[in-house]
């Protein structure tokens, strides 16, 4: 997944580690150096393997 700012994409991740899917972030070296310019993006990343688990934690209605 892609995010236009940092503290959103820690919830998400935060959200998924609640469940037992390990997540990670790109650098967070990289996002702040690159907050300082237009389109700046976080990624948060999943294993494979936790693909489906993930996007039906992310999608389910609350």
């Amino acid at each position: 997944m892609v995010f236009h700012s940092l503290p959103q994409a820690r919830i998400v991740k935060s959200l998924l580690e609640a469940h037992n899917i390990p997540s990670f972030l790109s650098s967070e070296a990289e996002v702040l150096i690159g907050s300082f310019f237009a389109g700046a993006e976080v990624k948060l990343y999943v294993m494979q393997s936790d693909y489906r688990a993930a996007k039906q934690i992310l999608t389910e209605d609350y």
